[in-house]
């Protein structure tokens, strides 16, 4: 995202921020999630209870908590990742239906100042939740992104 983040004009900058999505702007280069820690927290989580415990205390955590850490709206309907969608605009910037993250960081690096600014904003928080929020081990971009997206231009 750094690298992203580095070729974004002011313009893009600005209706990036203007979105819940306004954290992504922040971040550099060597931003990492510890697998460790990952590993680590999801070994001690308490879904009965929705908990983690750190010594001898039980901490709550709800999605809510999440939302609000990552500076999301944390109610609404629910998404179906793996809805089946129609061609959407999004989608049309791409040349197949199957695009993984790589695709979209090499569509926004080659993106034209000159085209379209939503057009890029779009790719970059495609970008954002396949990579950081939403992401899998493949790096397939989950179908039912393409048609939230479209939803926001």
């Amino acid at each position: 995202m750094g690298v992203v983040n580095k070729s974004l004009t002011h313009e893009h900058k600005s209706l990036i921020q203007s979105t819940s999505f306004a954290w992504l702007t922040l971040l550099g280069d060597k931003v990492k999630l510890s697998q460790t820690l990952l590993r680590e927290l999801c070994s001690r989580w308490m879904e009965r209870r929705q908990s983690f415990p750190i010594r001898s205390e039980v901490v709550p955590f709800s999605l809510l908590n999440v939302c609000f850490g990552l500076g999301l709206i944390g109610i609404g309907e629910k998404i179906d990742m793996h809805k089946i969608v129609d061609e959407t605009h999004t989608m049309t910037l791409f040349e197949t239906n199957n695009v993984i993250v790589k695709m979209i960081f090499y569509e926004i690096i080659k993106f034209d100042n000159d085209g379209c600014v939503e057009d890029l904003c779009s790719l970059y928080i495609l970008l954002g939740l396949s990579k950081f929020l939403l992401p899998n081990r493949m790096g397939i971009v989950h179908s039912g992104l393409f048609s939230i997206l479209d939803d926001l231009r």
